[in-house]
């Protein structure tokens, strides 16, 4: 959804100075909360609602099916979870992926080595905090 976060903030933001040089611009949500309803109106972003209950299974099917409609030429995923779903999604649509995480330890170990495999499989380019980060848990050879 798109709460009053920094990462969501940042999506707005970012949304706003492309779609005002003329792109078009959508914005995915899982659920339909929308705290910049009013600025993403104005600036003319489409905003994507899955309108996901708490059962989000049916996420990755509903996400890439969105992503087929509305065919991006690039899909700009923020944190953890959108990193994940926007993996699935450029992996089955063949869509190019940029990521853009903020939290420098994701919350566990398990997720620093999931944000590893993608970038490994070249789906995230990391920054060299996050490399220095992962490289402190053994997880070596990645470029900035």
């Amino acid at each position: 959804d798109l709460a009053r976060g920094g990462a969501e903030t940042q999506i707005v933001r970012v949304g706003s100075a492309l779609a005002e040089r003329g792109w078009r611009v959508g914005v995915l949500t899982l659920q339909s909360r929308n705290a910049f309803a009013a600025e993403v109106q104005a600036a003319g972003i489409e905003v994507i609602s899955l309108g996901l209950p708490a059962d989000r299974s049916w996420a990755p099917f509903r996400a890439r099916a969105a992503v087929r409609r509305f065919r991006p030429d690039v899909l700009c995923a923020f944190l953890f979870p959108g990193a994940v779903l926007g993996a699935w999604c450029a992996i089955s649509t063949g869509t190019p992926l940029v990521v853009s995480m903020r939290d420098p330890d994701f919350g566990s170990r398990w997720r620093l080595r999931a944000v590893g495999g993608l970038a490994r499989l070249g789906l995230v380019r990391l920054n060299t905090a996050l490399t220095l980060v992962l490289s402190s848990l053994g997880l070596n050879g990645f470029t900035t």
